[in-house]
Order: C-alpha cells, then structure tokens, then sequence
C-alpha cells in the first residue's frame, strides 16, 4: 500500500527535534488512542497563528480526533518582531512557525495558494486581490483531501473578525462545506481525491473572550481544558506552548489554567441540540470494521505496560494484519502509517540516513550512512529505498540494543530537482501563489530533497517507516543538530545588495560573488537595457580564473545620462558559455535557532532605481527596532549609515551625525528605550534631526512614554489601499519641498500599503503633513508629523518605508531624502 504525503509530513516535521521515532510511554498511548478514534476536524482561518490552539489542543490530546489547521495564506503580509525578513521570506519563517506549533499541540496543517498581500479591512477588497474561485477550489481539495467530519471557522461571515482576510476565510469555508459534495464543482480534482459532505459545519463563536458576560444562550458550550496524562500537561499548557512558537509575531503566552469554555454556532449541516460531536461515529464502525477488530484495539490500549512497550507488539501486529484486510477507505494508509509508527516506537526502533554533506547538486556522489537499532526487541531490516530504488545489497539483523551502522554510495540524478518551496518556484501575482502541481495543494512544506522508506519485519509482519535523509552536525554549546538536506545549483550568485539607486550621475558599485565547484569558463554580466545603463567592465571573464570555490568581483554600473529618471528595473545575472545563456541562481538562506534552516532558490537579481533625487545631507546614524532593511536601503542610496550600538546612543556621540533614524517598532522591541529617549531627545535638542518610524501601541517598557518631544497617541488606524489618494495638508512645508518638490506622482507605484498604526492625537507643537483614506473611510492626517524641538527637528511617521524602500519605489526615496535634510536647508 502507498503511504499519502500528508502522513510522511507527520514524519518529517518531527526530525528537527532529533528524536524521529524515539517517543516516551505516553506518546506512545497517545498514539495508540488516536489510532483508536476516527473522528475529524478541519479548523479555518486565514494566517498562522489565527487558529485557536486551545480547541486544537483538545481535539487531538484529550479526544483523539485527528484535526488540522487550514490557514489561507502563509502570512507573507504582516510584520517581523525577530528580524528584517519580509514577503515570501516572512512567509517561510511563520510557514515554519505554524509547522512548530503544531508539533506542539499534535495537529496537522493545510495552506491554499492564496498570498498574504496585507491588511484587508474587507472581504469585498480581500476578493478583489484574490481570485475566490482559485482560492475556493483549494479549501475544497482540502476538504476532499481530509475529509472532515466536522468544520469550525474561527471568524464569522458578518465582518466582526475585523480583517477582511479573517471574514473571507468564513465566506470560504461556507461556501467550499456544500461544494465539496457536488461532484460538478472542480471535478479536475475527482482524479486524486473524492466528494465529501461533512456533517456540521460550526463558527468557534468568540464573543465571550470580548465580553466575559456575553450572553451564549444560543451557542453549544464545550469545556475543554482537561488534564492530559500522558503528557503530563493540561490542554491550557499545551495550547500556550503551541501559540508561543509565533515568535516572529510576539504571540508568546502563559499557560491558561482552570475552566476553558468553547461556544460553537451551527452554520450549516446537521443540527446537534447537546454536543458538536452529536451522533457522529468516532470509532471504527465509521470504517465498518468489526465489533471484534475494535475490541482488540482497546485491549491493546488496556494492556499497554510502559515499563515493557515490546510487549505490545505482537498484539499491534495482529492488529496491523487485519486492517490489511478491511476494505479499502481513503484514510486507511494514514491509520497504516500511525500503527507502524506506534509499532516501531514500541520496538524502540531508531532509524537515520545521514548525508556527509549538507548541501548536493545533480550529478555528484555522496556517502550516505545508515544507523539503526532496536532497543527494545529484535528485527530485520529488509529493504531501504530512497525515492523508491532500494540501496541494500542484503538484509541486516536488527539484535535488541545493537547498533547497525552501514555506508553507501549514493549517485545525485543529473536531472535531480532543487529543493525549493513549490508555492515559490514559480512567479506569483499580487493575490496567490502559482502553483501547476494540484497534488500539492494544500501541502504545508516542501517536499525532503531524499526519503528513504525502510522496510522492518517484527515477525512476520513487514511494516514501513518513511523518513528524510538528512545532515547532521553537533553543535559544542547545542549538541546534535540535524537539518534538511537540500539540493543547489552547481554555480550560485550573490550580490551585496538587493536594491541599487542611483540619482543623476551616480556610479554604483555592485559586488557579486560567485561560488561553485570550480572555474567553469565563460563570462558572467548583468543582463542591463543599454539605453538606460552602463556596466564597466562590461562582464566578468571566468575563463581566465583557476579553479576556485568562491570569487568576487565588481561592476560598475551609472545610467545613461540621457535616460529619463525615476524607473525601476529588475536586472538578471546572466552566465553565458560557448553561445549558451542561462539565469545564474541565487541561495537565499533564513537560520534561526527555533525553526528548521530555509533556502529559498531564485534568479540572481538585482533592482535599480534610476531617480532624480538631491542628497543634501550624507552622515546618518541609525537604530535598530524589530528589523527592517531602511539602513542597508540607504546606503545603496549613497548614503553613509553607522548602525548604533547601545553604548554609542549618547547625545555628545550623536552630535557627528546630520539625522538619526530609529528602526520599525523599536519601542515595542527594545527594553533600553527609557534610557536612549533622553539621550535622542537632547540630541534633537541641540540642533540634530531625528526620525522615528511606526510602533504599535504595546510598548514594551513599563516606562510610559512619548515616541517623540511632545504628546502623541498611537492608534490602529492604517490606510491599506496602496494607491490611495495621498492629500497635502501642509504643502509648503519643507519636508515636502526641500530638497525634492514631492508632488502626486510620488505616490504612485507603492506595495501593499500606505501606512499602518497612526497617531489620532497629538500636540499642537506638530505639523502633520499629509492624509490619506481607503474608500469610505475619514482620512487619516497623522501619517506624516513634523515638529521642531529646541533647536532641532523631529519627525514620526507610520508611513511604510520598510517596505517602499526594499521595493525601489523612487517616491519613497525622494520624501525620505527630504526627511533627513529636515533642519538642514542651508546646505541646498
């Protein structure tokens, strides 16, 4: 039997706690009791960390159901609290996350190609970016896929979740409930997966968590927080762990302890007048299996000792031969795949395939090194395939607490694929991700670059563990560290930057490096519109070079003088041999410590922005928040930019620097603001500029403060319409004329958004200088204030530069040059 991708999921998130198939006496009954129930649950949503942990928690660890999370987007759109990643590489962190999360709490995940694309106040707006029927046909492949018996949305249709993405989710999830069963609806799917009608579909209603006294008289209560032995934890204890693994959000939370109430309200299917799980079978009568079959199963949960896990196996494997015998049903190869893995657990079996290298490219060998043991009974290791070729030459013995170590020699296909997020291997559009594999849909993760599928014999019985082939290194201060092993170009390219300005005359120097096995010949050039840049030289001539593993070189790249500035344009690295051109393939790398490593495989690009822009100022200090790439923006700006260490925020160190810049939220990040505010302020004071970019309002010292001289209140407002009419209140002001007249037209070709988290109230010592509204709503006019203070100049801005400014939108440049020179007219 084939065993589904999504169970060899369940396998493969676990490796990157180290411990695949090792599991303790209570991982093993927990298992062994969701093997036993069959009920399941689909839970809806748009981002991660949406879901509600508490209620997945409840579900897969006090009543066995096997349940997932389906969140629409990855959450590309939302912001960073751990570093400057933004767009897809914020959706590989949260993707991750999520992943972690449900490590954590024992649920599975699902995504639909829908692109986070920002704040949505809206589901009309949210619709208008999203393709409904491309979204509506994966939640339905999903449904089709897991085939749920229960479906609970955590928003409602009506709009009071707030963000249009979160109402849409609902909208969604209504609509897919009953497309699902009709076969007419998406029928390309009916080729991998089949119609199915859940029976209830139910909003988690939340009102109680707004109002403590919310009357729930019309909602069906569920008390969740029950005590898991297994795990030694309560569901409140387990749903804190789950949610604090949004780190990149800041969602990290206590533990809930005492009485948890959950309210659901029916939206469609069946009515249920006691509980949402009302006559709907649970157990194995769903599969029509027998009485006795069942029986077995609970013996075998009965007479589990933890003291001897082995003893359980020839009554698992009993039971292992005759679900071979049920009649087939879809989730059949899942339930296989579980009791395999309760089985090996039991035997104590631990299995590895470790690369000697961390990184392969097609064509080349590798050594591969098995290592297996038994610790808890005896087997035999009859076949190891990887991608389905198997490696062994012979079985092994596996002797109870006898290590088995074997080598091989293992050739990469020449025509072996890179190990890439699938949803990112291709361009996507403003609204979804393109993806033309529909096996894939719904798929959380990529796929391992290798899997090896080890066949095991207890007995007589054969099972299958599945599990990726991995490279593991031990790490002095962490131990044995595993990561995923993954699949490169031969040749890779790097730039030292992403985004490249250049105003009037300006020549930039563009750093590239080059790493391989060696020198290969030919000649490396930016691919560059000759009418609108040079480059000198005019590429870079690799058949000169010795052998080597990394090589720098630069370019010189101005534009073309006759050129009409302020245009952006996305220059490709080109390798070129014997006539032959292809896209030289850049590595983008994400490492933190609480997630698995990611990489990210694309075109080595660059974007250069041809603008007309006056520099009037050159020497700006800037502090970081939560982590955005402002700095580096300026300075491929031609800008020179010293990144401040805490020691060296002080108002006499300050005094050498024209402006200084704060990062994004650095008052809800940074516990030494309390002490650097003075330090900024005197630095104002005495006649220096200083720039502060938007916060939330979760401050995060205890210290209450102002973000600035003088009172200001920061709010929720944001204006999401990225094109929205921008109205100058202030228009002689000289932030909007020195040393670039900003006009209209600088506010056309912006990302995602204007600007998020205004001031709604402040002191009339500032200016504000500019508003701007989404269609029906009051314009805000906080985006933009400026102040003086003492002899200097002060501004705030919610603005979002951190995205305008890494996107190469040449307004955001001209308005930010401006902003710096506030204070500083007499060097025009």
């Amino acid at each position: 039997m084939k065993y589904p991708k999504l169970f060899l999921f369940l396998i493969c998130v676990s490796t990157f706690s180290n411990h695949t198939y090792s599991q303790t006496p209570g991982d093993i009954l927990l298992n062994m009791k969701k093997f036993q129930a069959c009920a399941r649950v689909l839970y809806v949503a748009a981002h991660p960390d949406d879901e509600n942990t508490r209620l997945i928690s409840y579900l897969e660890n006090s009543r066995y159901y096997q349940t997932a999370y389906l969140s629409l987007t990855r959450g590309d759109g939302g912001q960073n609290l751990i570093g400057n990643e933004q767009s897809e590489e914020l959706g590989l962190i949260r993707t991750q996350e999520l992943l972690a999360a449900r490590r954590e709490d024992g649920g599975e995940q699902f995504f639909t190609r829908a692109y986070d694309f920002g704040y949505s106040k809206n589901p009309e707006e949210t619709f208008s970016i999203w393709n409904h029927d491309e979204i509506l046909s994966d939640v339905v492949f999903v449904i089709r896929k897991f085939r749920p018996d229960i479906i609970i949305t955590r928003f409602p249709t009506n709009g009071d979740g707030g963000h249009g993405h979160h109402t849409a989710s609902a909208i969604l999830a209504a609509e897919a409930f009953r497309a699902a069963a009709d076969p007419a609806k998406f029928p390309e799917q009916l080729k991998l997966v089949s119609v199915w009608q859940a029976k209830r579909l139910f909003w988690n209603n939340f009102a109680r968590w707004r109002n403590p006294v919310a009357d729930m008289s019309g909602s069906l209560p569920l008390e969740i927080n029950d005590y898991v032995p297994q795990r030694g934890l309560s569901v409140g204890e387990i749903a804190a762990n789950s949610r604090s693994c949004h780190r990149s959000q800041g969602f990290g939370t206590a533990p809930q302890y005492g009485s948890i109430m959950e309210y659901f309200d029916l939206l469609d299917g069946t009515p249920a007048k006691t509980e949402i799980f009302e006559n709907i079978p649970a157990d194995w009568k769903k599969y029509n299996a027998s009485t006795e079959f069942s029986s077995k199963i609970e013996s075998a949960i009965q007479s589990f000792n933890p003291q001897r896990p082995a003893a359980s196996i020839p009554a698992l494997l009993e039971i292992h031969n005759e679900l071979y015998a049920i009649n087939d049903f879809p989730e059949k190869g899942e339930k296989l795949q579980l009791l395999n893995q309760i089985i090996a657990s039991c035997a104590g079996l631990h299995l590895q395939l470790n690369s000697n290298k961390e990184t392969l490219i097609p064509g080349e060998d590798a050594e591969f090194t098995m290592l297996a043991i038994s610790r808890n009974t005896e087997g035999k290791i009859k076949a190891l395939n990887i991608n389905g070729a198997n490696i062994l030459d012979k079985s092994f013995d596996l002797k109870s607490n006898k290590l088995v170590e074997n080598k091989f020699n293992f050739h990469v296909p020449d025509n072996a694929a890179f190990t890439n997020p699938y949803w990112l291997e291709k361009p996507h559009g403003k609204g979804s991700f393109t993806i033309t594999d529909l096996a894939k849909t719904g798929q959380p993760d990529v796929d391992p670059a290798f899997t090896a599928d080890a066949e095991i014999e207890f007995g007589k019985t054969l099972i299958h563990i599945q599990f990726p082939v991995l490279y593991r290194k031990v790490d002095p201060s962490r131990g044995e560290l595993s990561h995923p092993l993954t699949i490169q170009p031969a040749i890779q390219a790097k730039t030292n930057v992403d985004v490249l300005v250049l105003s009037g005359a300006d020549k930039r120097e563009l750093v590239v490096e080059i790493s391989g096995p060696g020198s290969a010949g030919g000649k490396i050039y930016p691919e560059l519109p000759a009418s609108v840049f040079t480059c000198e030289p005019q590429f870079y001539d690799l058949n000169d070079e010795e052998p080597f593993r990394t090589l720098k070189f630069n370019l010189s790249i101005s534009p073309n003088r006759m050129f009409k500035p302020d245009s952006a344009y996305t220059v490709n690295l080109i390798y070129e041999r014997d006539g032959k051109k292809e896209f030289l393939q850049a590595l983008t790398q994400i490492k933190y410590d609480h997630i698995p490593d990611q990489t990210w495989i694309k075109p080595a690009s660059i974007k250069l922005v041809h603008l007309n822009m006056k520099r009037v100022v050159q020497n700006i200090a800037y502090i970081e928040g939560a982590g955005d790439k402002v700095a580096d923006c300026l300075t491929n700006a031609g800008y020179n930019v010293s990144m401040l260490k805490n020691d060296e925020i002080r108002a006499e160190n300050l005094q050498k620097y024209d402006a200084v810049v704060i990062g994004i939220r650095a008052f809800n990040t940074r516990t030494d603001i309390p002490v650097i505010m003075p330090e900024l302020l005197k630095y104002t004071e005495n006649g220096g500029t200083f720039i502060v970019q938007y916060n939330t309002k979760n401050w995060l010292s205890d210290v209450a403060l102002d973000p600035g001289p003088y009172t200001l209140s920061i709010s929720r407002d944001r204006v999401t319409e990225e094109d929205a009419k921008i109205n100058f209140l202030a228009p002689d002001h000289p932030v909007l004329n020195v040393p670039n007249k900003i006009t209209g037209a600088d506010f056309q070709g912006w990302v995602q958004e204007r600007g998020l988290y205004f001031p709604d109230k402040w002191d009339e010592k500032y200016t504000a200088l500019l508003s701007a509204a989404d269609p029906g709503e009051k314009p805000s006019s906080g985006i933009l204030l400026a102040a003086e203070y003492g002899k200097g100049h002060f501004i705030y801005t919610g603005i979002s530069f951190f995205r305008e400014l890494p996107a190469g939108v040449p307004g955001a440049y001209r308005l930010f040059a401006n902003m710096l020179a506030f204070g500083h007219a007499e060097l025009r």
